[in-house]
């Protein structure tokens, strides 16, 4: 075992890694300090912020009957990233491949299963001031609607943050987070390493986490530069300047009618490519069902909608493409249930713009939405 020295006071006191005791040990450890999922050599782990929703958090089908399985622990990052947690020891033999497997398996399933509401629920069952401790992780200015609006962005574009903890993460292990982390775009596979060190009398312990995985390939992968903060100007400015005045005059005519009926927005991050939504989210109804890109188009959300009554209901969703193929020169087929993308250009014409508010208006009719006259 190796041996570290701490400064105690006036003194240099010997420690000794020590493993932990029980598995168990190391899972209440992240629950109350949650700090230890960073390390101070990496300047892109989370800054302080880290929001524990639940332990045991569990990945159940949408009709609440299958169980994809239990994880150890979910947070969510100031940003609303999901991060998944599992906690193992290095004596576990199945920290090698078996909890890889588990892992993917509860990433492939939290977009089917979870929502920012279930989460906001878990979330505020787990602390015991959630107002509080949500104001202190993201600043007193911060909208918390708007911060679960991005929780739920994160859980549909399937932006999450897979986390291996162990006492020591062995060669195997290393090698498979690192290849996962530079394969995937939108999601992160990391380790972390939390080493345990106790003086020889007892009286002194402390830890030492090291993050891996992040690579600088797994960098190059993702496109780690900062997002961009995009606002209904900058997307208007873009559209001009890409496209011309006739598109961004058809978003000006989308954002202008979004405006009237109440709704509201909500802007992407994107380092290029910008975009918005304009929806309903109260306690009874949700309902984001387009989203503009500054490339050029509109993406019609069946994918996300088909998750919430009314339009679960498939013959809701064929509706609306019912109704959107009745503009002129749009052609969506029954396959396109996910998130079709039709160019702006189609809606150039007031008629056809016409059309296409009229169908999202009926959307939201069907949701039960409130929109203003």
């Amino acid at each position: 075992m190796g041996n570290v020295y701490l400064r105690h006071g006036d003194d240099f006191v010997a420690m000794a890694d020590e493993p932990y005791e029980a598995e168990g040990t190391l899972q209440e450890l992240l629950a109350e300090h949650p700090e230890l999922l960073t390390d101070d050599g990496e300047e892109e782990s989370a800054a302080p912020g880290w929001l524990l929703v639940r332990r045991e958090a569990p990945l159940f089908d949408e009709g609440e009957h299958f169980s994809a399985g239990w994880l150890d622990h979910l947070f969510l990052d100031r940003d609303g990233v999901p991060t998944l947690l599992e906690v193992k020891r290095s004596s576990d033999a199945r920290i090698r491949r078996e909890v890889v497997g588990q892992m993917l398996d509860y990433a492939a399933n939290a977009g089917a299963c979870w929502s920012a509401d279930k989460l906001r629920g878990w979330f505020e069952a787990t602390q015991a001031e959630p107002d509080e401790t949500l104001a202190a992780a993201l600043g007193e200015d911060e909208d918390p609607d708007a911060f679960w609006r991005r929780v739920q962005t994160n859980l549909d574009a399937g932006k999450l943050r897979l986390v291996f903890v162990a006492d020591a993460i062995p060669p195997s292990l290393r090698r498979i987070v690192e290849f996962l982390n530079e394969q995937l775009r939108q999601a992160e596979v990391i380790a972390i390493e939390v080493k345990q060190y106790v003086a020889r009398d007892g009286q002194v312990r402390t830890f030492v986490p090291r993050v891996v995985g992040r690579t600088e390939a797994a960098r190059r992968a993702k496109g780690r530069e900062a997002g961009r903060t995009w606002t209904r100007d900058a997307i208007l400015s873009e559209l001009r300047e890409r496209h011309g005045d006739a598109i961004a005059t058809t978003a000006e005519g989308i954002f202008d009618w979004a405006a009237r009926r109440g709704l509201r927005f909500w802007f992407g991050s994107g380092r290029r490519d910008g975009s918005f939504q304009a929806g309903v989210q109260d306690g009874a109804h949700y309902l984001w069902p387009f989203r503009v890109y500054t490339y050029g188009s509109v993406e019609i959300n069946f994918q996300f909608m088909a998750r919430r009554p009314p339009f679960d209901d498939l013959a809701q969703r064929e509706e609306l493409r019912r109704r959107l193929n009745e503009i002129e020169g749009v052609e969506l087929t029954a396959q396109d249930d996910l998130r079709p993308n039709i160019p702006l250009a189609m809606f150039v014409a007031p008629e056809a713009l016409s059309r296409l508010l009229k169908a999202l208006e009926w959307a939201f009719e069907q949701a039960g939405a409130p929109l203003s006259e």
